[in-house]
């Protein structure tokens, strides 16, 4: 068994670790880290690759991600999906999943792990992932607990080919002539349909 953490819309890199393990352990108990892909996500547009975050209230060093609550003062809700429409309005496959991943936006969870949650149920059915996954209730010491510890690896700040983890796919993007490796899951969704799996 392996222990991760719930991410946002996830990279691909997330996905092909999920696929490679039967047995999926996420810690809710960990404390919260700044600047992951715990709640951002990259897609591509039509100028460069876009970072889209949800804003999220009182995060400390003290804070375990069970408790972390999504901010709504602002209506990031709007402005990621403006986003997303713009970077995959035309790609082949929007229509097919457009409501159900603009209903997960707007269902304004109180909690970021119900936000999560809802994308990764959504995922894994459209990547057709037979995964069982579990979250657990307090902090994972895994050295204890004898789990393979992948919380934190997959990190926005260090580049995938570090990791081999994923190994790209390429597939035919919306934008850019380069292929962009590793991008939200919204990106292969888009853009392949049915035929993501083959890309994780």
């Amino acid at each position: 068994m392996i222990v991760v953490e719930s991410q946002y819309f996830p990279p691909l890199e997330y996905f092909s670790l999920l696929k490679g393990h039967s047995d999926i352990l996420i810690d809710t108990g960990e404390y919260f880290v700044k600047q992951t892909y715990r709640n951002r996500c990259h897609i591509l547009t039509s100028n460069k690759t876009l970072t889209l975050t949800v804003p999220l209230k009182g995060v400390s060093k003290k804070i375990s991600t069970k408790h972390i609550k999504i901010d709504y003062s602002e209506n990031w809700m709007k402005n990621h999906w403006k986003a997303i429409e713009s970077a995959y309005g035309r790609s082949p496959f929007f229509e097919h999943y457009d409501r159900h991943i603009y209903n997960i936006i707007f269902g304004k969870p109180v909690l970021l792990l119900e936000l999560n949650k809802d994308i990764l149920t959504f995922c894994l059915k459209i990547l057709s992932l037979d995964a069982n996954i579990t979250y657990s209730e307090n902090y994972i010491d895994s050295q204890e607990e004898g789990f393979k510890d992948y919380r934190s690896v997959i990190s926005p700040k260090i580049s995938h080919s570090n990791r081999q983890i994923h190994i790209p796919s390429p597939y035919i993007q919306t934008f850019g002539r380069n292929f962009a490796e590793n991008l939200s899951i919204l990106d292969l969704v888009f853009c392949c349909g049915p035929e993501s799996k083959m890309h994780i």
